[in-house]
C-alpha cells in the first residue's frame, strides 16, 4: 500500500508541475451528478479524462476546482469497438462510481472498486 501512495504522489507531482500537460490532452466529459474515485468526491462538472500510463488516468475538472490521478487495472478490451469515448459508473441510488473509462475505441481502463464501492455493492445484492 505504502508502494501506491508513493507512486501516486510522484505523478501527482510529475503532472501538476508541466500543467499544459494536462490541459493539451485526453477526452472531455460533462458529468451531471457527483461521483466517487477511490476515496475521493468530485463534484458534477465538465472534465478532462487522460491516460497517463497503463496503469493511470488523470481526471481533471476544467475549471481547476478538482482533479485527482487514479490508478487502474490493465487495459480492457472493447468488444463493439464503437470509437465513441464513454465512462461508465456503478450507481447506488444517489451515490455514482466511476467503474470504467473509455477513451478510444479499442481499450478502456477498469478502476477499481473502493472499500465504499464494495459496501455499497454488498448492500444493494440484499
Amino acid at each position: 500500500m505504502k508502494r501506491r501512495v508513493c507512486i501516486l504522489t510522484l505523478t501527482m507531482a510529475f503532472l501538476w508541475g508541466m500543467p499544459g500537460l494536462a490541459q493539451l490532452t485526453g477526452t472531455r466529459f460533462n458529468i451531471p451528478f457527483n461521483f466517487q474515485v477511490g476515496q475521493y468526491q468530485l463534484p458534477a462538472g465538465e472534465y478532462r479524462i487522460s491516460a497517463v500510463s497503463d496503469k493511470a488516468l488523470l481526471i481533471s475538472r476544467l475549471d481547476g476546482t478538482a482533479g485527482i490521478v487514479a490508478m487502474t487495472s490493465t487495459p480492457l478490451e472493447n468488444p463493439t469497438k464503437s470509437g465513441h469515448a464513454q465512462l461508465a459508473f456503478a450507481s447506488y441510488g444517489e451515490k455514482h462510481f466511476l467503474s470504467q473509462a473509455w477513451l478510444n475505441r479499442e481499450f478502456g481502463r477498469e478502476l477499481p472498486k473502493s472499500a465504499q464501492e464494495a459496501e455499497y455493492a454488498r448492500i444493494a445484492q440484499h
